[in-house]
């Protein structure tokens, strides 16, 4: 039959497929039908051919095209010409596309999961409040910054994207992450050590011993609610002690600490008291 081979046809009869055929759903058997010539529909129907552009997102390249097909009514009669969407033409449906996946494009990024991080651990602690209309406000002013200008998933995520998402929450909100829930913190040594809030764990650094030498009391966070968690590590930058207490580290755990270590490590500083001690930063050695 031509009708199998023709890029046309006009289906005259056609039915449900019966229980026993096993074809995909939702698809008809044509058991009468003509062939019909490109030719034909443009000599015959030309007032109902039209040209036609659609701007759309590719979901396997992520990014937004431009297609352009000539249709008789709505049968598409070619395949569409693809080009990379004009910007203007693109922003709307490149942010719909990237507030559909939200979560999966953007939460799972580590410079935005952290601040994410930071907001839940404030909130848990009272020191916090953000209601779900102003996170989803945020959110849109975001994504509406991180989307401007580009046509492609790509381009987007190049950007500085931590910076623009401060950028578009509350100004108090900024103002309480860095006061009570900073990225990170100063050690005695000069050093800035970047702060991990894992869910429902405490807020922790990870800090050399020599580093924090002088302080006599671990940092709070949430206004003085929550003690900072130090990860005190070894010149082998190993985790030789987890507290949250330091006071109570240096009466008694350090000078296992110091006995352990001290032979293993003479060219570091193990002071017989490190609350008076000369911190030293990452890379130094006591002369």
């Amino acid at each position: 039959s031509s009708v199998e081979r023709a890029e046309f046809f006009v289906a005259i009869d056609s039915m449900e497929p019966p229980p026993f055929m096993k074809i995909a759903k939702n698809e008809v058997v044509v058991s009468m039908a003509s062939r019909v010539e490109l030719g034909w529909i443009e000599a015959a129907f030309k007032p109902f051919i039209t040209e036609r552009s659609e701007i759309v997102f590719d979901d396997e390249t992520k990014q937004v095209f431009e297609q352009t097909a000539r249709f008789f009514r709505d049968l598409p009669l070619s395949e569409p010409q693809v080009k990379r969407a004009p910007v203007d033409a693109a922003h709307g449906v490149l942010l719909k596309a990237c507030q559909q996946s939200f979560e999966h494009w953007f939460l799972s990024l580590d410079e935005i999961g952290a601040i994410e991080g930071r907001m839940k651990f404030l909130e848990a602690h009272g020191a916090l409040s953000f209601d779900t209309s102003a996170q989803e406000n945020s959110r849109q002013a975001f994504l509406n910054e991180a989307v401007f200008g580009s046509t492609k998933l790509s381009e987007v995520l190049a950007k500085p994207l931590g910076e623009i998402y401060l950028r578009n929450l509350p100004a108090d909100f900024v103002t309480l992450l860095k006061t009570q829930a900073p990225d990170r913190m100063t050690v005695p040594s000069g050093s800035e050590m970047k702060v991990h809030y894992p869910p429902e764990r405490a807020p922790y650094i990870e800090v050399r011993i020599q580093e924090v030498f002088g302080w006599t009391q671990s940092p709070t966070l949430a206004s003085g609610r929550v003690m900072l968690q130090l990860h005190l590590l070894g010149p082998n930058y190993r985790p030789m002690q987890v507290t949250s207490d330091l006071a109570s580290f240096w009466q008694n755990g350090y000078v296992e600490v110091r006995k352990e270590l001290r032979s293993r490590y003479p060219k570091h500083s193990w002071p017989d008291d490190p609350l008076t001690a000369r911190p030293e930063a990452k890379g130094r050695r006591r002369q």
